[in-house]
């Protein structure tokens, strides 16, 4: 979990600079919310319980138990998500704000790699996002996109 969570404050700082990271996950909300997430996915049950009230409190995000995250895990605006039980999210996702990735008839999406997901998209089932495709804002998705799309 601690080299997730490292991944995702090298996304936003780079490498080293431990002090300006501790102060981050404090005061930086995208670092805050990540690193929120990372404690949800860990093994404890505890542990999810309690990141997921903060992240409920803090942020308006709502994850499910059995969330998967890869590394680093990007959320610009993180306010109003909600990512399901069984959503496999790959490395170097991007979600903004008020997104919501979840089941439908029981299936859940995975979002490969290096995906960005604009405000206010909604993904359901058992798609697959492709690799380095784009989700545009507002959009529906219920069916599989390609790697590298543009989904406008």
């Amino acid at each position: 979990m601690l080299q997730r969570l490292r991944g995702d404050l090298s996304l936003v700082y780079g490498p080293g600079q431990r002090i300006r990271k501790l102060v981050a996950l404090l005061f930086n909300p995208n670092v805050r919310a990540c690193a929120l997430i990372r404690i949800a996915c860990c093994e404890s049950k505890t542990a999810y319980r309690i990141a997921r009230n903060l992240l409920v409190t803090l942020h308006s995000i709502d994850i499910g138990e059995g969330l998967e995250v890869g590394v680093p895990l990007s959320l610009p605006h993180p306010i109003g998500i909600v990512l399901g039980r069984g959503v496999v999210l790959g490395d170097g996702v991007t979600v903004y704000h008020n997104v919501t990735i979840g089941a439908k008839n029981s299936e859940y999406p995975v979002v490969q790699d290096n995906v960005t997901i604009y405000p206010n998209a909604i993904i359901v089932g058992g798609v697959t996002v492709g690799r380095g495709a784009i989700i545009g804002a507002g959009k529906f998705v219920d069916r599989n996109v390609p790697s590298n799309k543009v989904v406008r």
